[in-house]
């Protein structure tokens, strides 16, 4: 195999350092420690120490036989990595170098901190292209030593394998953040905190019936709900069109008496605003499920500034139905 042009063997150069001082960059902002430091480092010097064996004792093209159809064999590769094209190369190396900036300026505002797996995905990264770099400066060309048989189509080195188990953490890391987001975007409690934070920011930190009057909703009374609802346990309705809150005055005042009855904290509760801030929750998010009503539920609490537990809430939401 032919050395490589200079043009492209200064580009592979540049390429491994662009990576590596972006990533350590990254990590010395984000990474939690500096454990990263010693992985990046054992790959590097262990990559270069299997190397120096493999380039003294075997000539190049030389192969030993390993179990399994797999074989140590001694290559000089003077191409890019899996063979591309240098403009693939550095094409690749620029946008990472850019999507890493972009993300890097992003995550300063918000006080991130990276996890184990992503900050060993990067660690393996740097590890790997540092071996690889160093092969490119001392001999323009990159030492392969694993022969996974007749069905690889590349000889591979351990800074090789370094990336690949990096590209697999970094998708693990990826799926294991977005499963902790898609958690956070449907926990009641912290969805619930948003929005209030959202209308305070907008309203001010003003009672229900202003915030009410502020969003041109109206609020109406009625005895009771009428069928078919008359037999579930509803106390307040939101009506999309026109936007009102409905409330229901016999059921609220039974559920207040059952309360002070029971000598319950709930008791001292304003149960008609409490019943106005959750409507006013389905305003913002007319969906009628499940965890609409609890974060409904969260909403008012949160609102009101009241110490009250979601599962405390339930139970004053069917406190007269049991």
């Amino acid at each position: 195999m032919h050395p490589a042009p200079l043009s492209i063997l200064v580009q592979a150069i540049i390429s491994a350092l662009l990576v590596v001082v972006a990533l350590v960059i990254f990590l010395l902002r984000f990474a939690r420690g500096r454990l990263w430091m010693g992985v990046a480092l054992g790959i590097a010097l262990a990559d270069q120490t299997i190397k120096f064996v493999v380039k003294a004792y075997l000539h190049s093209g030389q192969q030993v036989p390993m179990p399994g159809n797999t074989a140590i064999t001694y290559s000089k590769n003077f191409l890019l990595g899996f063979s591309s094209a240098d403009t693939d190369l550095m094409a690749a190396t620029l946008a990472l170098v850019l999507a890493l900036l972009v993300l890097y300026l992003r995550l300063t505002r918000f006080g991130y901190r990276m996890g184990l797996l992503a900050e060993l995905a990067c660690a393996l990264i740097i590890g790997g292209c540092i071996g690889i770099l160093v092969d490119r400066i001392c001999w323009g060309f990159v030492i392969d030593w694993i022969d996974l048989g007749p069905r690889s189509q590349f000889l591979y080195n351990l800074a090789d394998l370094a990336v690949i188990v990096a590209a697999v953490l970094l998708a693990a890391s990826i799926i294991q953040f977005s499963l902790k987001r898609a958690r956070r975007m449907t926990d009641p409690d912290k969805v619930a905190r948003k929005a209030v934070m959202a209308v305070r920011q907008r309203y001010g930190d003003i009672p229900p019936y202003a915030l009410a009057m502020a969003l041109g909703i109206r609020i109406t009374h009625q005895a009771e709900p009428s069928p078919p609802l008359a037999d579930l346990p509803i106390r307040s309705e939101y009506i999309i069109e026109p936007a009102t809150i409905v409330l229901y005055d016999k059921p609220l005042r039974r559920l207040a008496r059952l309360l002070s009855q029971k000598g319950s904290a709930l008791a001292k509760v304003n149960l008609e605003e409490l019943h106005i801030a959750h409507e006013i929750f389905h305003h913002f998010d007319p969906g009628r499920e499940g965890l609409a009503e609890k974060t409904a539920h969260c909403f008012a609490a949160e609102l009101l500034h009241l110490d009250i537990s979601l599962k405390e809430l339930d139970r004053l939401y069917v406190a007269d139905h049991t």
